[in-house]
């Protein structure tokens, strides 16, 4: 395949761009791909970017906020786009909510699973799906919709509780 971008190199480069659900594809060859990859191609991306239009407080906040667990503190994070450790996440999940979403498009993880947990982990995805729809049924009064979800619900709990 020729380079999309040159039109004259055999393309040896894949570069797919996801935003917000739509997917783009350009086949580049290397001397290409090299200067655009940090370029015009992707101009507001980059790590520091990422994370840093998303950050409302001023720096001097971010940077006394700390890992109990392993010290890595939040500017450091976004200085350099590595997480420290798990618990990093729970420590400064508000301060990264919106740009882990701005990069995955997500917060919630929604990929693979092992074999073993899929069973659970779709039970408690369902749990979730069917206490939203519970609100909302109760929201808009519709009671008898709403105790028969009650009653579903209460079923997959007791069901999780004996495979914990």
């Amino acid at each position: 395949m020729i380079c999309e971008n040159c039109g004259k190199n055999e393309a040896t480069t894949v570069v797919k761009q996801t935003i917000n659900g739509e997917s783009r594809t350009l086949h580049l060859c290397s001397s290409c791909a090299n200067s655009m990859m940090f370029g015009s191609f992707f101009p507001d991306f980059g790590i520091n970017s990422l994370f840093s239009n998303s950050m409302t407080q001023p720096a001097s906040t971010r940077a006394r906020k700390v890992c109990d667990y392993c010290k890595t503190s939040l500017e450091e994070i976004l200085e350099t786009g590595k997480i420290g450790c798990a618990h990093c996440y729970e420590t400064f999940s508000q301060d990264l909510a919106r740009s882990i979403e701005k990069i995955h498009g997500k917060s919630v993880h929604t990929g693979k699973v092992p074999k073993s947990a899929k069973g659970t982990i779709k039970v408690k995805n369902l749990l979730t799906e069917y206490k939203m729809e519970l609100n909302r049924l109760i929201a808009q009064e519709e009671f008898e919709k709403a105790a028969e979800l009650r009653d579903k619900i209460k079923q997959l709990e007791q069901g999780e509780e004996k495979h914990d």
